[in-house]
C-alpha cells in the first residue's frame, strides 16, 4: 500500500491551496485582492509605513497575491539610497518559504526573481547581493523534489540593472 511521505503531503496541500503565488488566480480591472487571493488576507496594514505608502509595491503584492515575510533597507547599487527589498511567498501558503524577491530604488522594481527557501544579502566586496537557496537542503531534507542543494546566485549592479555574475553549489543534498 502507498503511504506518502510528510514533504509529499505538503507539497499536495500547497498546491491545493494555491500557493504559486496568485499565478492561477484572476486579474485585471475590477477585480479586487480579496477576490484574487480567494479571501485570503494579505496583511498589508501590518507592514512598516515605508512599504505600504509605496503604491507601486501594494499593487505588487496584491496582482499576485504575495504575504511580505521580510523587509530590509540597504543600499544595493552603491548610489547613497537605500534600496527596499521584499522576501515574499505566496498568501494561504502553508509553509511560507521564501519564494520571491523583488527590490525597489526611489519606488521603481529594479529587479525581481523567484527562489526557493532563500535568504537575500548584501555583497561586501561589489554593489550588489547574492541569494542563498534551497536553505532547507542544508539541513538534510531531501525527500523532495522542492529540495535540491543550497545554491548561492550573485547579483552586481552594472548601473542600470543588476545582473548574475556568478551561480555556485554552496552544498550537495544528498539523499540517503
Amino acid at each position: 500500500m502507498f503511504k506518502p511521505s510528510v514533504v509529499t503531503l505538503l507539497a499536495l496541500i500547497v498546491v491545493l491551496s494555491g500557493c504559486t503565488g496568485g499565478a492561477n488566480q484572476p486579474t485585471g480591472a475590477g477585480v479586487n485582492s480579496s477576490q484574487r487571493c480567494s479571501g485570503v488576507p494579505l496583511y498589508l496594514k501590518e507592514l512598516p509605513e515605508e512599504v505600504r505608502a509605496n503604491e507601486k509595491v501594494i499593487t505588487k503584492l496584491e496582482e499576485k497575491c504575495l504575504w511580505v515575510l521580510d523587509t530590509q533597507n540597504i543600499d544595493l547599487n552603491n548610489d547613497g539610497l537605500e534600496e527596499l527589498i521584499l522576501t515574499t511567498s505566496g498568501a494561504g501558503c502553508v509553509s511560507c518559504h521564501a519564494q520571491h524577491v523583488f527590490v525597489y530604488s526611489k519606488n521603481l522594481l529594479i529587479f525581481e526573481s523567484d527562489m526557493y527557501d532563500g535568504i537575500v544579502s548584501p555583497e561586501p566586496d561589489l554593489p550588489g547581493f547574492s541569494i542563498k537557496s534551497g536553505i532547507e537542503a542544508s539541513k538534510g531534507i531531501c525527500e523532495s523534489a522542492y529540495y535540491g542543494n543550497t545554491s548561492k546566485e550573485t547579483f552586481k549592479w552594472t548601473g542600470s540593472q543588476f545582473e548574475l555574475v556568478n551561480k555556485e553549489t554552496i552544498e550537495e543534498c544528498s539523499k540517503s
